[in-house]
């Protein structure tokens, strides 16, 4: 899958998950935090993209190459071995990098400072 995150501007906030493979065990414990909050991510219009050293990685069910994986990891400044967690809003840019595994209350509290998203909030009201 060629990942190209301009296609998700202004319909998606994007949580990318670097790690240098699948079996980090801030991976993991990333994984299972978003799982509990999984109403909570699909409520604020997130979507997760995982980015491996090694293997690409996925973007919902989709198989990132090494290279689109490389991409992202230079773009966002990444050094290999890290694990971090990056926050993308709907305007396509870099909002906050946070270490693996990120405290999602964090990440729900500054999505929901966004002015974006305080007017998404008011529209689902109406």
């Amino acid at each position: 899958m060629r990942v190209d995150l301009s296609q998700f501007q202004w319909k998606n906030r994007l949580l990318l998950l670097f790690v240098p493979d699948a079996s980090a065990q801030e991976y993991i414990d990333q994984w299972d935090a978003l799982h509990q909050r999984w109403a909570a991510i699909v409520e604020r219009d997130l979507l997760v993209i995982s980015v491996f050293e090694e293997d690409g990685g996925d973007l919902d069910g989709e198989e990132i190459s090494e290279d689109e994986a490389d991409t992202l990891r230079q773009r966002f400044r990444i050094k290999p071995g890290w694990a971090a967690t990056v926050l993308v809003g709907k305007d396509g840019t870099q909002k906050q990098s946070y270490p693996m595994p990120a405290k999602l209350d964090q990440v729900f509290a500054l999505i929901d400072s966004m002015p974006m998203r305080q007017r998404e909030q008011r529209e689902d009201e109406d």
